[in-house]
């Protein structure tokens, strides 16, 4: 039989650069808190790869439900310091494209199926 991590594991967005720290489970909603793993970033304005950390943050986005349960992703990222001297950004937040767009509150996969229902539907 499966444990729940496995279960949570299979049921998540795939992508290599992330680990699984902690699932709740309620009544009503299911929370799964993420960790970004990669070693190193790339700046988003410059392109300069960075391994210098500042500080952490933590998202929290919306996934697809797991039948009639509301799950959120917390996902706990890395804020570096650009080490280029021309660069215009100091500190940047590592990015996730795989899963989530900058400044989105909600998966690309979820994106992807509301945008399906409502050109099905408009």
């Amino acid at each position: 039989m499966p444990t729940t991590r496995t279960l949570a594991t299979s049921l998540l967005p795939t992508d290599d650069g992330l680990r699984l720290d902690d699932v709740t489970i309620g009544p009503d909603q299911i929370v799964a808190i993420l960790e970004a793993t990669a070693p190193r970033a790339m700046c988003p304005i410059c392109g300069t790869w960075s391994e210098s950390i500042h500080s952490l943050y933590q998202r929290t986005i919306a996934d697809l439900p797991w039948g009639r349960q509301t799950v959120w992703l917390q996902l706990r990222v890395r804020k570096l310091f650009c080490r280029q001297p021309t660069c215009s950004r100091r500190i940047f937040t590592e990015r996730l494209p795989a899963v989530v767009a900058p400044y989105a509150r909600r998966t690309r996969r979820l994106t992807e199926v509301i945008r399906l229902l409502a050109f099905a539907l408009g």
